[in-house]
């Protein structure tokens, strides 16, 4: 059985640096946040930091990123079209789990506690260093650093 179409945008793989590098700037915002004890903040950009890496790898490998409306569409998406990654698998299961907590974080009226950033901290961070593994990086040389 084929997996089911999402929708995705075409996007060339020269743009992917944009996407990888604020994925790593959302990932350094969660840290900070963290750090200073501004729990929603930190769980709001660790969704956007997996998000933005997600689109980054998918852009880089394949030219392509979803448009769909749901995000575990994303994950969905990653694991199927980045399958010839090492470590795809776990790196799923991290970006599922930060999306399940998108709506808890972002819209649910409650207090979002130390320990939900913790455990999201703690799949960010191993999802950023399987990103890390996988991401090509493009030297300041690289033209399509400063094409617009």
């Amino acid at each position: 059985m084929s997996p089911r179409k999402i929708k995705t945008q075409k996007i060339e793989r020269s743009k992917a640096w944009i996407c990888l590098a604020r994925g790593r700037e959302l990932y350094e915002a969660a840290l900070e946040a963290h750090t200073q004890g501004r729990w929603s903040l930190c769980g709001i950009a660790v969704v956007h930091a997996v998000i933005s890496s997600s689109d980054g790898l998918l852009i880089q490998e394949k030219g392509v990123r979803s448009t769909s409306a749901d995000h575990m569409d994303l994950a969905d998406l990653l694991s199927h079209e980045l399958d010839h990654l090492s470590g795809i698998d776990d790196a799923s299961k991290h970006l599922r789990r930060v999306i399940s907590l998108k709506n808890r974080v972002e819209y649910e009226a409650r207090i979002f506690k130390p320990d939900d950033a913790a455990g999201m901290m703690v799949h960010l961070d191993r999802f950023m260093v399987w990103v890390g593994a996988h991401e090509k990086k493009a030297s300041p040389e690289d033209p399509a650093l400063y094409s617009g």
